[in-house]
């Protein structure tokens, strides 16, 4: 039950991040918002690999 609350947060976070990297895609920083999805991608699948495929 820990895990997916551990899981759960990361999703959070990684909501927030993806909105970050829409507002610099309105800013024009077209390097930027790719390079933040990648970090939130990242950011969400680690989780969801430990959780789902470790165990």
């Amino acid at each position: 039950m820990l895990g997916y609350l551990a899981f759960g947060m990361a999703l959070i976070i990684s909501f927030y991040t993806v909105l970050f990297a829409i507002e610099n895609y309105r800013q024009g920083n077209r390097i930027g918002f790719w390079a933040i999805l990648a970090l939130a991608l990242a950011g969400a699948a680690l989780p969801f690999y430990l959780l789902f495929f470790f165990e």
